[in-house]
């Protein structure tokens, strides 16, 4: 966002000085994720499991939340691109109480967002919750960096073995398929 602002302010104030246009710094997984993120996954699949009822909501609320941000993040570049074209190649900058300074598009990309996770609140279209999830996953994918191939594959790894544990070999542990459970809820 600084360097949004930073390129706004200069074309605001008409500056040449050149911006840096460095992408923003990403989370790195390394290696030694390959297991905490099965388990942590796994935690959190018998967490639902067991206290569904209970944590519902602030399941509901945290989804919500990054949902928002996820789709704001993944619509704001198509709406600087509508924006441009509809005002002429200016994306104004307004000054909102309590928020601050905000472009055009930075507003419009948080409405739909906004207006995306409410319709899917209200309705629970499938529809809606994919969109969301694929708004989710380029967010994941534009901050998470994966330094190689190997820490890829261990994490992939890693996975595919808490999926099949837990679709296949959790009714062993638990007498009921615990995924299926969870997805049924």
């Amino acid at each position: 966002l600084d360097m949004v602002r930073k390129k706004e302010v200069a074309r605001k104030n008409g500056s040449k000085e050149a911006v840096d246009e460095s992408p923003l710094p990403a989370f790195q997984l390394d290696a030694n994720l390959f297991l905490i993120i099965p388990l942590s996954a796994s935690f959190m699949l018998v967490l639902l499991y067991f206290f569904f009822s209970s944590i519902e909501f602030f399941l509901a609320v945290y989804i919500s939340v990054f949902s928002v941000f996820a789709c704001g993040f993944t619509l704001r570049p198509l709406c600087i691109r509508v924006i441009q074209q509809i005002c002429s190649g200016r994306d104004a900058v307004i000054n909102l109480p309590l928020i601050g300074s905000a472009t055009i598009s930075a507003i419009t990309a948080c409405l739909l967002s906004l207006g995306l996770v409410l319709a899917w609140l209200f309705t629970a279209h499938w529809i809606l919750l994919d969109a969301l999830g694929v708004c989710l996953v380029i967010c994941f994918l534009c901050h998470v960096k994966l330094p190689s191939l190997r820490v890829a594959a261990a994490i992939f790894i890693g996975l595919v073995v808490y999926d099949i544990f837990w679709v296949f070999f959790s009714e062993y542990f638990f007498k009921k398929n615990v995924m299926v459970e969870v997805a049924l809820k």
